[in-house]
């Protein structure tokens, strides 16, 4: 008896204590380090950037060394360094430099951060690429066609092939008393431009086994072609573009019964 009660004992043991077992909390994984108190993100038409409190876009430069910075003098009236409390530590990819004039910068991943005089309001981007060598921190990136670029053009931001080709989108046009705004006409890229059109105005072409994501989709055209469309405007080039930064073919107008016809427009993000 006493031996079978041993060994009821023994198990009853070894099962309670996988159940404590099995009810311990578990560890949670560890927590990403947390970003600065002064440094945020943002949405921005490329996707996501770094920005600090005041919704401003973060730079790096490439003619920074890890872990250092040369921006100064000329550099400074354009570029302001991030600041970094006396008292900031280091963590993650987060780092603190020690600036020449004594003070310190947060730095990102080696790389110390700035902020643009030129970027007027929360959100802008307008020193991403300046004298390629400053980039805005891109933390997420939204899907482009692989030919396609984002570049800030007189009529907003807009979209132009990567060899620096506008793109266009083609809409009827109304007649407004107002002033007619964009992309705001019914459109009519797939059916209104063929032929002689084709001539001028060149769909800009998806492989046979593109695949579309986000705003861009893969629309086909009447002979089987395959163009690429943003928010299902199918985009066109314009062949009397011929370097970087035309826009011959904006507000290009055909009337065709004294108050509709066809109406060639940059294509362009939404306007935040």
């Amino acid at each position: 008896m006493r031996k079978r009660l041993f060994a009821g004992g023994f198990l009853l043991g070894i099962c309670c204590s996988t159940l404590a077992m099995a009810d311990a909390p578990q560890a949670a994984p560890a927590a990403e380090p947390a970003m600065p108190t002064v440094v945020a993100t943002r949405a921005v038409p490329a996707g996501t950037v770094l920005a600090d409190v005041a919704g401003k876009t973060l730079y790096t430069s490439d003619r920074d060394k890890a872990g250092a910075s040369s921006c100064d003098t000329d550099c400074l009236r354009s570029w302001q360094p991030l600041p970094a409390a006396w008292l900031a530590k280091p963590a993650g990819d987060w780092s603190v430099i020690a600036r020449d004039d004594g003070s310190k910068q947060w730095a990102f991943k080696g790389k110390a951060l700035y902020t643009f005089a030129g970027d007027n309001k929360a959100g802008d981007t307008n020193g991403d690429g300046a004298d390629k060598n400053w980039h805005a921190v891109v933390m997420t990136r939204k899907f482009l066609p692989d030919n396609v670029a984002i570049w800030k053009s007189d009529f907003g931001t807009a979209f132009r092939t990567t060899d620096g080709k506008t793109l266009y989108v083609l809409a009827e046009l109304r007649f407004n008393p107002l002033g007619t705004k964009r992309h705001t006409g019914p459109n009519i890229g797939l059916d209104a431009c063929k032929d002689d059109c084709l001539k001028t105005w060149h769909p800009l072409a998806a492989p046979a086994d593109a695949k579309g994501a986000e705003d861009w989709t893969v629309v086909a055209r009447p002979d089987g072609s395959k163009q690429w469309a943003y928010k299902d405007w199918p985009v066109f080039t314009n062949v009397a573009d011929t370097k970087a930064g035309d826009a011959q073919g904006e507000g290009v107008t055909e009337i065709k019964d004294g108050q509709s016809g066809l109406h060639w427009q940059v294509a362009t993000l939404p306007q935040s």
